[in-house]
């Protein structure tokens, strides 16, 4: 399976041999977090307006999830339920969410209530040197290949590419393969890239990413 991406001058060719293929993911965001020994997950959808959260009680198999809608910024952000009842405040810090408030007003959901922590779920991968060699003897465009380790636990890895006219990282695509653990690229006008990697976990069912490893870059011409 490839993905082709054309952008500035850059022309790259994604070797993914994946099962699935993300667009660009820059809103999305996921946090595991802890309450003593409760546990919650949430995870922003792509657009950014709507969420997922679970939680789970400490030594239960229960799990309480529930679609939240989100309504403003003010250094924080709330979320609501489709009643319009605020129900899950998140905090951010350096741009990344650090904790939540969970405030739910149904008699049921009220032991799930308190303050949350975001927690490491799962250890970074460490990537390796970007590599550049010639698909085959004549070719006239460079492969650019980076590995990275197996990361215990994992369910996924997600990679992220930035180049020379791009700002912003890119994700490119997650990989559904928890054996498939490298990323090619190929391109003539490639002047600079810049790769990372982060694993996915499954915490009270949703999908949370841990940190993003190491990032490697290389000067293509």
């Amino acid at each position: 399976m490839h993905l082709k991406v054309v952008k500035c001058l850059a022309t790259l060719c994604l070797a993914i041999g994946i099962f699935g293929v993300c667009g660009l993911n820059v809103h999305a965001e996921s946090a595991a977090l802890k309450k003593g020994s409760n546990t919650a997950a949430v995870n922003i959808s792509k657009d950014g307006w709507t969420m997922t959260a679970a939680f789970r009680k400490s030594n239960s198999s229960h799990i309480m999830k529930t679609k939240l809608y989100g309504t403003r910024f003010q250094g924080h952000m709330w979320w609501e339920d489709k009643n319009g009842e605020e129900t899950v405040k998140i905090y951010y810090k350096s741009g990344k969410i650090n904790k939540i408030k969970a405030k739910f007003s149904k008699k049921s959901q009220k032991k799930y209530n308190g303050v949350y922590k975001v927690y490491n779920v799962i250890k970074a991968p460490k990537l390796s040197a970007i590599k550049g060699k010639y698909p085959t003897p004549h070719a006239d465009v460079m492969r650019y290949t980076a590995t990275w380790n197996k990361v215990s636990g994992a369910m996924g890895y997600q990679c992220q590419l930035k180049t020379y006219c791009w700002s912003e990282w890119n994700t490119m695509y997650e990989k559904k393969s928890k054996s498939n653990r490298s990323v090619s690229i190929e391109g003539s006008d490639i002047e600079k890239i810049k790769i990372r990697v982060r694993a996915c976990k499954k915490v009270n069912g949703i999908s949370v990413y841990g940190s993003w490893s190491n990032t490697r870059s290389k000067k293509c011409w």
